[in-house]
């Protein structure tokens, strides 16, 4: 019995290391692909064409559900993080412009220490 358990203790690790990795190669490689549109359009050019392609997903994703958001205070509310978000990821990719994506993955992962401290 503690051979099955110890295997499957470690298959979890393994897989628990395995999603860290690409979440962390996923993560990271956002910076560099954002990188790159930067080098023919402008960086609010580069947010609309994200965000559209984005809007686009989620309503194919979920248009069977899109009649239910009558809910007012709710759109108030998804509208208001929805700006947040647009504002955040604007200004981080403006700041794309004068920084390398390293430097850049750097920084905003300060994120890590500084809300707890906060």
């Amino acid at each position: 019995m503690t051979l099955n358990n110890n295997t499957t203790s470690k298959h979890n690790t393994i897989l628990a290391d395995l999603g860290l990795l690409i979440v962390a190669v996923c993560w990271g490689g956002g910076f560099v692909a954002c990188k790159f549109p930067l080098e023919h359009m402008t960086p609010m050019c580069t947010m609309a064409s994200r965000y559209l392609a984005g809007t686009v997903f989620l309503a194919l994703l979920c248009i069977k559900k899109l009649p239910l958001l009558k809910n007012k205070r709710l759109l108030l509310w998804g509208s208001i993080c929805g700006i947040n978000m647009f504002v955040g990821n604007s200004l981080q990719t403006i700041g794309l412009l004068y920084t390398t994506a390293g430097k850049q993955s750097f920084i905003v992962s300060l994120y890590i220490l500084l809300v707890p401290i906060m």
